[in-house]
């Protein structure tokens, strides 16, 4: 079990930006809680995501060689956590960069999307079209997000593959992802 909390504060110290930037935003908040409007507030959410979009791109090729130590693990093999740690960043810190970009850019460019479409809902509910869209995509990227770091470090496959089959492996089997999704969403 040591390794594993080893691995896990390893981690945590690519997070610590991202991490202070939520409780900054937190406080901000909760300090004017009462004289914050909606749109105050909507603001300060489009802030908090717009800045953690490095927060997340950062992370990406720590989710690398997390992913890589933890497959080890699974697969009941040996894994030395400091060395393949740093050896999986090495190898695929480019491609996971790509994907945690886009992990760190969805949730800015949903809720942004998510706005705009909504506020144009009380002039035509074709609007209804897009921002159904937006979140249908937001959803499929997020299932697809939980195969694409071990698929990556598993096989040796271009950026582009990694993710055409990462989501083409989430949508053939939907019901699965989301169950997978929910249960490590109950786990914290």
């Amino acid at each position: 079990w040591s390794a594993l909390f080893g691995v896990n504060l390893l981690y945590m110290i690519i997070w610590i930006p991202a991490i202070i930037w939520t409780g900054l935003n937190i406080t901000a908040l909760f300090n004017g809680a009462e004289t914050l409007t909606g749109e105050e507030i909507s603001g300060l959410m489009a802030t908090w995501l717009l800045i953690m979009v490095p927060c997340i791109a950062i992370t990406g090729p720590f989710n690398a060689g997390v992913t890589y130590v933890l497959r080890n693990w699974a697969r009941d093999e040996h894994s030395f956590v400091l060395s393949d740690f740093k050896d999986a960043v090495k190898a695929n810190w480019k491609q996971s960069l790509v994907i945690s970009v886009i992990d760190g850019v969805l949730p800015f460019l949903m809720f942004t999307c998510w706005r705009f479409y909504g506020g144009m809902l009380s002039d035509s509910a074709l609007y209804m079209v897009p921002t159904a869209l937006v979140l249908l995509v937001t959803i499929v990227w997020t299932l697809a997000s939980m195969l694409a770091y071990p698929m990556l470090i598993t096989y040796d496959l271009k950026l582009k593959d990694v993710i055409r089959n990462s989501v083409l492996l989430t949508v053939g089997k939907l019901p699965y992802a989301i169950l997978i999704k929910l249960i490590t969403l109950a786990v914290p």
